[in-house]
């Protein structure tokens, strides 16, 4: 079974590491972002400690790409890496620390913003759909800065303090709306699932009101966990997508909205591309599919823009060997 039952120490866990210095470092930088010389050095210190887990995702984004070259497949996740880890790193820096709406436009671009307005302007609430690319967080300080009604979708993790999203966010004059709690522990597992079905439901009757009072919700449509979804091909492997964008765009007739990364020097720029027309005459996993299957015609155009280092996609099997494994009669291989 492929998979990463060993994982790092605590002392030489990204997050373990680099956040402790990021705090002592910044202590008297009020207010900002730490410069990307030192979200560069951390990355860099990631990268080189993980060796494992960026050997076999090297091969793995080759497969993905088909691309034979050993040179580019590194350049490209390394560029990837590095700026999965900046971002990161902003968003822990964003924590009771707002920026100033002079910094936030020095460090976040967005392109398109006259077709969001125009999708916003038909009174029916957007759905801003994306993949695990750039500073999202930034990106809906810079909406919001517009004057834009943003709604940011989170899940709660156990590495964040409590009211984390909320207190990141919120000096934006951004909604926040938790769509996952924070995983339990212990207890009894029907409980906890009966608990995690009711939250999920009132989570989406929670988006349908924010759509209703025609609000613009930031989604990642990658980011789909433990719960009900859509499997689909992306990138060689099969994920679980949410139904929920689809479901709210055909209920309510929201716009749907693609985002895209375009740069990540010398600050992120986004662009938001023409909205999707997309015919609700077909089923809800054909409608899910068309969308993810735009976001990934990007990834494969810059796929440096895309975090191929998060767990949901590293951690799967290519599609084509989980099945040669069912053809052979042999277990197929699992996420772990």
């Amino acid at each position: 079974m492929r998979g990463e039952s060993r994982r790092t120490p605590g002392i030489l866990n990204f997050r373990a590491l680099a956040l402790p210095v990021l705090r002592l470092l910044l202590g008297h930088r009020r207010h900002s972002l730490p410069p990307r010389w030192l979200t560069h050095q951390l990355g860099r210190i990631h990268w080189l400690l993980a060796w494992r887990k960026r050997t076999r995702l090297q091969q793995d984004l080759a497969r993905a790409l088909n691309v034979g070259d050993r040179r580019t497949v590194s350049d490209i996740l390394r560029r990837s890496w590095l700026g999965s880890d900046r971002a990161i790193l902003e968003v822990a820096s964003l924590y009771r620390n707002p920026l100033s709406p002079e910094r936030v436009r020095a460090h976040c671009q967005v392109e398109g913003l006259d077709t969001l307005r125009a999708a916003h302007g038909e009174g029916k609430g957007v759905i801003l759909l994306t993949l695990h690319a750039g500073n999202l967080m930034l990106l809906a300080a810079r909406l919001a800065q517009e004057g834009l009604p943003v709604s940011v979708l989170y899940r709660e993790a156990r590495k964040t303090p409590d009211r984390f999203f909320q207190d990141c966010m919120e000096p934006y004059g951004i909604e926040t709306i938790c769509v996952q709690r924070r995983p339990a522990r212990h207890g009894d597992l029907k409980r906890i699932e009966a608990d995690r079905t009711m939250f999920r439901a009132q989570s989406f009757l929670e988006l349908r009101r924010a759509l209703r009072r025609k609000r613009i919700l930031l989604v990642m449509l990658d980011a789909s966990s433990k719960g009900p979804g859509i499997p689909l091909p992306f990138l060689g492997k099969e994920i679980t997508v949410s139904p929920g964008p689809e479901y709210l765009a055909r209920g309510l007739g929201a716009r749907v909205v693609p985002l895209t990364l375009q740069a990540d020097a010398p600050c992120w720029t986004f662009r938001i591309e023409e909205p999707w027309q997309l015919d609700f005459e077909q089923s809800p996993e054909a409608v899910t599919g068309i969308m993810l299957a735009d976001l990934e015609r990007h990834v494969l155009e810059q796929p440096w823009a895309w975090s191929w280092h998060q767990r949901r996609w590293r951690r799967l099997p290519f599609m084509a060997d989980s099945t040669s494994r069912e053809d052979n009669g042999g277990p197929t291989e699992r996420a772990v």
